[in-house]
């Protein structure tokens, strides 16, 4: 397995990953359960360090990518990973917050607000630099304008 193929394995996880801490963490807020606040604190710790891999593996991908695939859009890996770098401090804040809290060993509710509402922001933010990447191969899911021609008749 090379490095490309580990960044597709492992891509995914910071959107899936973040995205099931978040419904954890919204049910545990919301009828007043720490336990499972506190299991999607340790969602979020792990998605963190999963995606210092994912992160790291980009770039050694990205020039796999550039020495196989002959046209591929410069402008898009760009794109993608300018939005990954962003992606990749606010997920380690999530996960260093979440670690905290749970450190700290005193429930204080405004931790869990804050971290439900970063982890909504992370999520965002993630699933965006996925959109991006996926891009980058998949035509299909690129932002253009479509030009229909009519036939005439």
């Amino acid at each position: 397995m090379d490095q490309a193929h580990l960044h597709l394995l492992l891509n995914h996880f910071p959107i899936i990953g973040t995205l099931f801490g978040i419904g954890f963490i919204a049910y545990g807020y919301f009828i007043k359960n720490q336990t499972i606040t506190n299991a999607a604190k340790i969602v979020f710790i792990i998605v963190a360090v999963i995606t210092i891999p994912t992160f790291f593996s980009g770039e050694p991908a990205e020039k796999i990518l550039e020495a196989t695939i002959p046209n591929i859009s410069h402008d898009l890996i760009h794109a993608h990973e300018e939005a990954a770098d962003f992606a990749f401090i606010v997920m380690i804040i999530l996960g260093a917050i979440s670690l905290f809290s749970l450190w700290k060993k005193r429930t204080v509710r405004t931790y869990d607000l804050v971290i439900l509402i970063l982890a909504i922001v992370v999520f965002i933010i993630m699933a965006r630099v996925g959109n991006l990447g996926g891009q980058i191969q998949h035509q299909e899911i690129r932002s253009s304008v479509l030009v229909v021609s009519e036939s005439k008749s």
